[in-house]
C-alpha cells in the first residue's frame, strides 16, 4: 500500500505542474513532427488483474506434473514519449502478483510470488482523432520481492514436487511483452486501455542441467487486461503546416 500512495502522490504532483501550465486539447494526439521540434508525452497510473502460470518443462525427459491459473492484480506508474508520428515509447513500473498452482493426486500447491516489473515497450499507433488503436513489445526486467506459498493435502513418494526458494533460485529474471489495445483523449485526460501476454526468457527455478532432476525450464506466463489514466505532460509540438 506504501508503493500504491507513493505512486498516486507522484502523478497528483505532476497534475498540477500540468494543468496549471496548459490546457488539455481534447483534439490533440500523439505528436507529429513539428518544425519546433520537442517531445510529447504522458504520465499517469495503471492498474488491472491477470491470470498468471509457471510452464515447466525439460529438455531430456518429460515434466509429469500438472499446473493452473492464479489470478492476481497489477498496478504501478506508466508513462509514454513520443518523439515521431506513430511512434514512441512506453516506459512502466510495476507491483505484480504472479505464481502458479500444482495439482496433486491429494490437493494442490499454491505460490504466490510478488514482483516489481519493469517494461520499456516499442508504441506504435493507428488513428490521429481522439481513439487511437495501438501495439506494444518490448522487455521487461523483474526483481521478486517475496512469496506466500499454500500447500492443500499431501505430497506423495515419487510424485514431482517443485518450490520455488529465493535462497537458491532466481530473483532478478526478464522477458518479453506483447500487448494492444484502445486509447482514448478526454477533456480530463487520456483512458488507456490494454490487454496482453508476457513471458519470461529467464527460468524461475534454478537447475543444474547435468546432475539435477528438477526440470530445466521453468517460465512465468502471464495474460492480463489494465487500464491507465494519463495526464500530457511537455509542451505539445507545433502541427501547423502538416
Amino acid at each position: 500500500m506504501r508503493f500504491f500512495r507513493i505512486l498516486i502522490f507522484i502523478a497528483a504532483c505532476l497534475s498540477g505542474v500540468s494543468v496549471s501550465g496548459q490546457e488539455i486539447d481534447e483534439t490533440a494526439t500523439a505528436p507529429i513532427g513539428s518544425s519546433k521540434g520537442g517531445a510529447w508525452g504522458y504520465f499517469g497510473l495503471r492498474g488491472g488483474a491477470h491470470f498468471s502460470e509457471v510452464l515447466f518443462s525439460d529438455t531430456f525427459r518429460p515434466v509429469i506434473m500438472q499446473t493452473s491459473f492464479v489470478y492476481g492484480k497489477q498496478y504501478g506508474a506508466v508513462g509514454k514519449l513520443f518523439l515521431a508520428e506513430h511512434a514512441g515509447i512506453q516506459m512502466e513500473v510495476n507491483y505484480i502478483e504472479k505464481g502458479y498452482k500444482q495439482l496433486l493426486d491429494s490437493g494442490f500447491y499454491t505460490t504466490k510470488m510478488n514482483y516489481l516489473e519493469i517494461p520499456l515497450l516499442m508504441n506504435a499507433y493507428l488513428g490521429k482523432q481522439k481513439t487511437q488503436f495501438f501495439v506494444n513489445m518490448g522487455p521487461y526486467l523483474e526483481i521478486f520481492l517475496n512469496q506466500k506459498d499454500e500447500l492443500q493435502g499431501v505430497v506423495k513418494d515419487g510424485e514431482e514436487f517443485y518450490r520455488f526458494d529465493p535462497n537458491v533460485d532466481r530473483t532478478i529474471g526478464y522477458g518479453l511483452r506483447a500487448s494492444g489495445g484502445l486509447n482514448r483523449l478526454f477533456s480530463f485526460g487520456l483512458l488507456q486501455l490494454e490487454g496482453g501476454l508476457e513471458v519470461t526468457i529467464s527460468d524461475m527455478i534454478f537447475s543444474n542441467r547435468l546432475i539435477s532432476t528438477i526440470p530445466d525450464s521453468s517460465k512465468h506466463l502471464v495474460g492480463f487486461v489494465s487500464l491507465a489514466y494519463m495526464i500530457p505532460i511537455g509542451k505539445k509540438p507545433d502541427t501547423a503546416g502538416q
